[in-house]
């Protein structure tokens, strides 16, 4: 349950079925089963090309390899072998779709570098026009600098980006949020003030039109509740992707929650008192 409510935050959250779990992992059931015995023997050393190549002659499709190092001896080692999908319908009710090439033969960064110690030739610098608006915009702000912020970009792509509208452009990715955020007011939360959940949420409503969601944990040093993040929803883009930023939502919970319904974190009312950082 562990390892599925993970797989749900970082993938199915974002997904075409964010508001559906049953769907989610439906769908994921589906996909396994549509899926032949690729063959790869456990303990069996190959080449990337000849596992893409294998795939892709069953599946029709190329493949994207991750692979790590080995912790005893070094070696490197296949880690995934990630599988890439159309979205479904526009409407979001289909669970499966065609399976399609991916983009890249290898596991990679936000700005297309290769990610592991497999190499490639596909290392190019996508983001490069948008670094210094990410920087200001967007930085990790527990390590604000370009490599924190790389860092931080990554982990944003690997959760969000990957199973987003633009899942196979991370330029659009990137550059959708910023325009996102550019088209959000001053919220006017106050660090070190006290406010109840509700107070924010309609704060954010009068100001955007739509209820966001909620998240808290707990301060380490006196295990006060915080607020952690404010979630904003919107509508998906048009079914081709093509647009980058599309009409605000209200979001179905008030608060963050785990696949089954249950609030995720401390917070559990809309009356909780939380303290800004």
């Amino acid at each position: 349950m562990k390892f599925w409510t993970d797989e749900w935050n970082k993938h199915g959250t974002c997904s075409d079925f964010a508001h559906d779990p049953i769907k989610y992992f439906d769908s994921a059931l589906k996909i396994r089963k549509s899926l032949p015995d690729f063959g790869i023997r456990s303990g069996k050393s190959y080449k990337v090309e000849e596992v893409i190549d294998l795939v892709k002659g069953l599946t029709g499709a190329e493949p994207e390899i991750a692979c790590n190092l080995n912790s005893n001896n070094k070696d490197v080692q296949l880690w995934e072998i990630r599988l890439c999908y159309d979205k479904p319908d526009p409407q979001g009710l289909g669970l499966v779709h065609r399976i399609r090439n991916c983009p890249f033969q290898l596991s990679h960064y936000p700005d297309g570098k290769r990610k592991g110690p497999c190499k490639t030739d596909q290392d190019v610098a996508l983001l490069n026009p948008l670094l210094s608006d990410l920087d200001k915009e967007w930085p990790n702000l527990k390590n604000p600098v370009r490599r924190g912020n790389m860092i931080f970009w990554t982990d944003e792509w690997n959760k969000h980006g990957t199973c987003s509208n633009f899942a196979y452009d991370p330029f659009k990715y990137f550059d959708s949020a910023l325009k996102i955020r550019a088209n959000l007011p001053d919220f006017g939360i106050t660090s070190g003030a006290s406010y109840k959940v509700e107070e924010v949420i309609n704060l954010f409503e009068g100001l955007t039109g739509a209820k966001p969601e909620i998240a808290c944990n707990l301060n380490s040093n006196n295990k006060d509740f915080q607020l952690w993040e404010i979630r904003l929803c919107y509508d998906k883009s048009d079914p081709q992707g093509q647009g980058l930023v599309h009409k605000i939502r209200n979001c179905p919970s008030k608060l963050s929650h785990y696949p089954g319904g249950k609030s995720k974190g401390p917070c559990l009312t809309d009356q909780d008192v939380i303290n800004v950082p």
